[in-house]
Order: C-alpha cells, then structure tokens, then sequence
C-alpha cells in the first residue's frame, strides 16, 4: 500500500474533539503522553498536515537571532526606525506641537527639559530592547533647544558605556541638528538594570503640616509669567501648591494630552520642576542645568502629586 494512502487511514483511539470544546487540551496532552491513544485526524477536515521530520544531529546551543531596535511609531518624539550606523535616532518636531507650542521662555519656544528625558529614555528602550531603562543619571542641559515658528529637527545620539560588572548603561547626547553645529543640548547616562527598590511612602499629611502658605495653581501661574515663564493649557497642571521655605508640595490634575507611550510625560515631569521652582520663582525665571538622578518608578501620567525640598548644604533636590 502507498504511503500516502497509509497516513490517511482512520487510527482508532479517543476521540479529542469533546475535550478541545471544554478546553481540556492539557488534560488530553498528558493522557496522550502516558500512552492512550488519540484520532488527531478527527480534528481536521479536508487535507491533513504534514509531519515533519526533526534533524538527527544534536543542535548547536550558540543562537545568532536578528533583534533589530524597534520602537512603535505612535510614539511622538522618537522615529520608529534608528540610522542605517545604528545608535542614532531622530525627531522632526513641528513649532505648533503642544509640548512646544504651550512651553516658552521669554517669548520664545523652548523645548522642556523633561521632554528631553522621554526622547532619550524612548530612544534607549528601542536600542538595547528588550531591557528597559531603570533610571537616568548625569544629566546636564547645555542649551535651550528653541523653535520660534519654525520645525526643529532633534537628533538622539546613543553609546554604548560601562563594564560587565556594572548595569547596563547608554550614554545619550541630544542634538538640534539645524542650530547647534553638532555641539549638545543636553546630555547623560541611560540605566538598565539598577536597583530602584526602598522608596518609603510621602506622609502627605505631615508636608501640608510643614507648608503653611497655600498658594492657588492661578495665583503661581501668573507668578511665573511676570518672571518670563509662559505655560499653556498643556502645562498648566498645578492645581495648588503648599510650600514654605525649603518645602513645596504641589497637587496636580491629569494631564489633558496623554499617550500610552509616554512614561516620563513631560507636563507631569514639568510640573514637578514648578513645583520646585515655585520655592525661587522670585528670583527670576529659572530653569533645570542638572539632575543626579531620575529613577523611573512607573507611568508618571498617574501622579498627582510633586514633592520638592531643599537639601541644606547642598544642591536643590527634587524628590
């Protein structure tokens, strides 16, 4: 008898149908293995699949599989696609988008330095996937990166730093690539891998005992335009603040644009430096030129409050 005609002979055995309808697959998979015989054929109907035969050799364990960096193209300050040299990564940001439209500085439009920690945190999430930045760290702002009506096209530089016996790192260098003749905007590491665990829980309550002066979110808006700092709609996410001289908690309402993407929303992340901010604004306009550290605890979109203190002896601390 031919071959063909002996595989397509009926095998008696149990009948799998009922037990795929109760979802009982796993069930029948064990009985199958412990050596009850089963009618697959009853499964399909017309032409049956093929068997195919696995190679007699033993496999070689060193895998070469192709992970291309990619990063989904909803994703509003990164392209979806890296540079054909690879660790570079570019954005062409139009002068009306809100993150640009609604953050200016003495009349000019200033692309926010929290915006700046999202496109680099997205860029290295896309290069080193699937790891996921735990942190970033060394970050210096060098320049404003402006846009006075017209399109800014930002590029993302990323390298590749540290040894094997620490945590992953990237360092990344942020570029306006029509203004600043290669030289930086900003700059500073990408951590994958730290440990970001031993965050006790904000007493709210003691802080608002701490911060007497309750200041309404229109009252410090209008505050920070008389030094220069104009917020729009988009940015204007401090509902009030409480604070006192070294202090400052400010409670913020959610964001009105928001986007799956964005973890380190930078009108939330904004919010956080106004509130910090709040505690100098008479001083001037004043603006981020460094951070130590930006742990990356979750989905910033959720937070609803922003807590700042003054460090005595040292730098001002954003917490």
């Amino acid at each position: 008898m031919p071959l063909r005609e002996l595989a397509n002979l009926p095998i008696a055995g149990v009948d799998p149908r009922p037990w795929y309808a109760g979802g009982r697959q796993a069930e029948l998979a064990q009985r199958w293995a412990s050596g009850t015989a089963c009618n697959w054929a009853l499964l399909y109907e017309g032409e049956a699949p093929r068997r195919a035969s696995l190679p007699a050799y033993s496999f070689d364990e060193e895998s070469f599989w192709h992970a291309p960096p990619t990063l989904p193209s909803s994703h509003p300050f990164v392209d979806v696609t890296p540079s054909a040299n690879g660790g570079k990564y570019s954005k062409t940001l139009p002068a009306s988008v809100w993150f640009m439209r609604d953050h200016q500085v003495h009349g000019h439009s200033v692309l926010p330095a929290a915006a700046i920690l999202e496109m680099a945190r997205a860029a290295a999430a896309a290069e080193a996937a699937p790891l996921t930045p735990s942190s970033i760290e060394n970050v210096v702002w060098l320049a404003p990166l402006i846009a006075n009506g017209a399109d800014a096209r930002v590029v993302i530089h990323l390298e590749s730093t540290g040894g094997s016996a620490e945590p992953h790192r990237l360092q990344f260098k942020v570029v306006d690539a029509e203004h600043s003749n290669g030289h930086p905007n900003a700059q500073g590491d990408i951590v994958f891998g730290g440990s970001n665990g031993g965050h006790p829980r904000l007493d709210l309550d003691s802080v608002r005992q701490r911060c007497l002066e309750d200041v309404p979110g229109l009252t410090l808006y209008s505050e920070f335009e008389n030094v220069g700092l104009r917020y729009g709609a988009s940015f204007r996410l401090l509902e009030n603040v409480w604070r006192n001289g070294t202090e400052a908690l400010g409670c913020l309402n959610a964001p009105s644009v928001q986007h799956e993407k964005l973890q380190l929303h930078p009108a939330v992340m904004d919010a956080a430096v106004q509130t910090a901010a709040s505690l100098f604004q008479r001083r001037g306009a004043m603006a981020p030129f460094s951070v130590e550290k930006v742990e990356i605890l979750g989905d910033t979109q959720q937070a609803r409050y922003a807590w700042a203190r003054v460090v005595p002896g040292g730098p001002k601390t954003l917490c």
